[in-house]
């Protein structure tokens, strides 16, 4: 089974204070938006009738739907110095899960157990993923966020819990912020709060500066996305606690 290092993440109101930061919030390297035309012009490459719909996602904004582990699909964002980082990178973007099942750590379909592949970079073995992984209970089934790497430069990956709340029920559209810190470790946000946290891990981006980056699943057959995607907004920074709190 595929190892995964995890991390996750939920919502304050907006502060004067976080006003003045979002206005000193760094520019996204690379912003992402799921129609065809902007794809295009970001030079994003899928074959016609892939695996996925272009759809409106929340507030009306361009998403693209994913169909899952029997009809995967897959966008590629060919590599470009906007995806290269050198001490810190950040992953902003809205997410909705929409079914029970997904890949598990085998290749087999699985209700129970699984991943889905948010955006790989290129995949684990030479790089990093970012995706969600099922926690299920006695009410429903819920979504949260992970990093996976299989790349041993990583090094420290003991996680710390710091909320109960880390998971968001299948259906329900969530902001799931990712940010990964060479010095600092790696943090995932669920709706601007974070909820667990790596500060001991050392992240390297020398493999995966130079690969393409894609969307829903690996580059390969890997851990496809039963849900939607829209507004991925990529930083070369390691995006602080209050910056993420700003985001707008």
């Amino acid at each position: 089974m595929k190892p995964i290092s995890r991390v996750i993440s939920m919502f304050v109101g907006v502060s004067i204070s976080t006003q003045i930061m979002a206005q000193t919030l760094p520019l996204p390297s690379l912003s992402i938006d799921f129609d065809p035309h902007s794809l295009a012009r970001i030079g994003a490459q899928y074959p016609d009738g892939q695996n996925f719909t272009f759809v409106t996602g929340r507030e009306g904004r361009p998403a693209v739907e994913f169909h899952g582990v029997h009809r995967p699909g897959v966008i590629k964002v060919p590599n470009s110095e906007k995806l290269r980082f050198i001490d810190g990178a950040s992953f902003d973007m809205w997410i909705k899960i929409n079914g029970d099942e997904g890949m598990d750590g085998w290749g087999n379909a699985s209700k129970t157990s699984w991943i889905m592949a948010f955006i790989a970079k290129s995949h684990d073995r030479n790089g990093f993923f970012f995706g969600g992984n099922q926690v299920l209970d006695d009410s429903f089934r819920k979504a949260n966020g992970n990093f996976g790497t299989y790349d041993q430069t990583w090094v420290g990956l003991a996680c710390e819990t710091n909320k109960e709340m880390r998971a968001v029920k299948h259906g329900n559209w969530y902001r799931l912020t990712a940010v990964v810190s060479s010095s600092r470790g790696t943090f995932i946000y669920i709706n601007q709060e974070l909820i667990t946290s790596c500060p001991n891990a050392r992240p390297s981006f020398v493999a995966s500066n130079e690969q393409d980056l894609f969307i829903g699943r690996f580059k390969e057959k890997w851990y496809p996305l039963d849900g939607a995607i829209q507004d991925l907004r990529i930083y070369q920074v390691a995006l602080s606690a209050e910056q993420v709190k700003a985001l707008l």
